[in-house]
C-alpha cells in the first residue's frame, strides 16, 4: 500500500475484512484492554418478510426465490412459514431497494396464472394516539404512487403495503421505487424530517 502510513494501511486492511473477522478482532482487542474504532462502509444487511399473494405451494416459492436471486444485493431467501407464500429476504439496502425486491416477486414465473404480488405488513403502535392517525394517513397517501396501502387495524396500527410493479422508467432510476431509507423515514425520523414514530414489521415468524 504505497503512499500510506503504517496506521492508515492497517485501517484500510480492516475495512475490507469480512464482518465476522472484525468482530473477532474487536473482541480480542477488548480482552487485551486495547480499544479500536472500526468503520465499515457497507450498509448493514436488512431483513424484510413479504407476504406473496398468489403463491399456493412450495413450487411457487422456488419460482419467486429464483427471481429474487437475480436482484443485486440479495443475500438470502427463506420460506418464512413453510407454506411457500411468505418470503424472508436478507439484502444489502445499499444495492437494492425494497421495491426492487417486490418487483422481482411480480416478475417471477406465475404457476397459477396471475402474477404474484409482494405485500409488506407493518405496525405503528402509536397510530391511534392523538393526531398520529391523520399524520400517518398523509404519509401513506404520498406512497400511493408506488403501492396500494390499507390500514387493516386502526387500534393496533397494522398497515399493509401492496406493491405495484415498477415502470420501465422507474427501473432506470438510481434508487428505484419505494425504499426503507428514502421513504420509511417519513414515519420514523425525528421531526421535522419525519413523525418520529416506532415502526415494527409483522410476519417475521
Amino acid at each position: 500500500m504505497a503512499g500510506l502510513t503504517p496506521r492508515a494501511a492497517s485501517f484500510r486492511a480492516l475495512k475490507v475484512m469480512p464482518i465476522h473477522y472484525l468482530s473477532i478482532l474487536r473482541a480480542l482487542l477488548l480482552i487485551l484492554g486495547i480499544g479500536v474504532a472500526v468503520r465499515v462502509d457497507a450498509a448493514a444487511p436488512k431483513v424484510l418478510t413479504f407476504d406473496v399473494v398468489g403463491a399456493e405451494c412450495p413450487a411457487c416459492f422456488y419460482s419467486v426465490a429464483d427471481a429474487l436471486r437475480q436482484v443485486k444485493g440479495v443475500q438470502e431467501i427463506e420460506d418464512a412459514n413453510g407454506l411457500g407464500n411468505r418470503a424472508r429476504i436478507r439484502f444489502d439496502p445499499a444495492l437494492a431497494t425494497a421495491h426492487e425486491l417486490a418487483h422481482a416477486v411480480w416478475r417471477a414465473f406465475p404457476l397459477h396464472g396471475k402474477p404474484y404480488q409482494a405485500v409488506l405488513r407493518l405496525r405503528v403502535p402509536a397510530y391511534s394516539l392523538g393526531d398520529n392517525a391523520a399524520a400517518v394517513d398523509g404519509v401513506l397517501a404520498a406512497w400511493k404512487q408506488w403501492m396500494e396501502t390499507e390500514v387493516i387495524d386502526r387500534k393496533t396500527g397494522e398497515i399493509a403495503l401492496r406493491f405495484r410493479p415498477l415502470t420501465k422508467a422507474e427501473r432506470k432510476a438510481s434508487r428505484p421505487g419505494w425504499s426503507l431509507e428514502g421513504n420509511l423515514t417519513a414515519l420514523t425520523a425525528p421531526p421535522p424530517k419525519g413523525l418520529g414514530l416506532t415502526v415494527g414489521w409483522m410476519g417475521k415468524d
